[in-house]
């Protein structure tokens, strides 16, 4: 019978070992679970940091493209202008047309050098026009995609924080 004496102290002693590894336990989950807190809300300040920067980058795209298209406007202006200025000499052209031929000949021929000058400068506006409209394009396209990007992260860390 001196065995079932031990029989509950034993029992005490796996009851108290069990109560200390519990507690163990728990100090190390509950120290797990404040680093998991710390590196998320790291990760948050990150993520914060670099959706700051890109919506500075975005509005300065947007900056960017905005002095793009004031300056394609005030080219189409100018060549507006210019279209114009053709239409005049044109007219001048049609009244030469009705002066003696000596003098229609040597006034076409003026006109149509200084129309073939003309012509070589609009071509080469339209060209600069064209590389600027293609570099716009381009931009805006990597804003829509950086847009893109930054919504996709915002959703994303609206999940996490979800």
């Amino acid at each position: 019978m001196g065995g079932m004496s031990d029989e509950p102290k034993v029992l005490e002693q796996v009851l108290e070992k069990l109560r200390e590894t519990i507690k163990g336990d728990k100090v190390a989950h509950v120290i797990e679970l404040r680093e998991l807190n710390r590196t998320i809300e790291e990760e948050r300040a990150t993520h914060t940091r670099e959706i700051s920067v890109l919506d500075s980058q975005k509005s300065a795209e947007i900056a960017i493209l905005a002095a793009n298209n004031r300056m394609l406007e005030e080219t189409n202006d100018l060549m507006s202008k210019q279209t114009e200025s053709l239409r005049m000499k044109i007219k001048e052209y049609e009244v030469a047309l009705q002066s003696s031929p000596t003098e229609t000949i040597s006034f076409q021929q003026r006109k149509i050098e200084g129309l073939e000058e003309q012509n070589k400068e609009l071509q080469q506006q339209h060209k600069e026009v064209l590389a600027q409209l293609i570099d716009l394009h381009v931009t805006q396209q990597m804003a829509e995609m950086k847009m893109a990007e930054n919504e996709g992260m915002s959703q994303a860390e609206a999940k996490v924080r979800g």
